[in-house]
């Protein structure tokens, strides 16, 4: 595996809530414009400085994260130390597996950052398994439409 490069930075103050985001697209062809969309209201109404975003383009969710060039590099961000958020549309960008995105969840947690999702709100460990079902279930529905 290697070391992706984010798609943008932003300088911020070390006071600043530092926010990492990370945008997923199963297909290539498809925008991921409706997920920045829904994250820029979260982090504007959150008041949280982007550090960093990142970008896993046209990659299944039944892909290992840590296979994603994208999410590997966003948790190598997350280990400095100076974030604390990082924001996704929704669980499902992440992964598909609920075990797969508690583990990720759980990584987020033990470096002192909280999992914030345009859906859903703040995601905990403990929250998790019933909020998967409700996220993944709005998925398939907008995968309907």
């Amino acid at each position: 595996m290697h070391f992706a490069e984010p798609i943008a930075q932003t300088p911020y103050a070390a006071e600043d809530k530092v926010g990492l985001v990370y945008f997923r697209t199963a297909t290539t062809g498809v925008s991921y414009g409706d997920q920045m969309f829904c994250c820029r209201a979260l982090w504007e109404r959150e008041n949280i400085t982007i550090g960093a975003t990142f970008l896993d383009y046209g990659v299944r969710g039944s892909v290992s994260p840590d296979q994603r060039s994208g999410f590997f590099a966003l948790m190598a961000r997350l280990r400095r130390g100076d974030v604390s958020t990082v924001l996704v549309d929704d669980v499902t960008r992440i992964a598909r597996d609920p075990v797969i995105v508690l583990q990720a969840c759980r990584i987020i947690e033990a470096q002192g950052a909280v999992l914030l999702t345009a859906c859903a709100g703040r995601i905990s460990a403990t929250n998790l398994g019933m909020l998967f079902q409700h996220e993944h279930n709005n998925a398939r529905d907008r995968l309907d439409q």
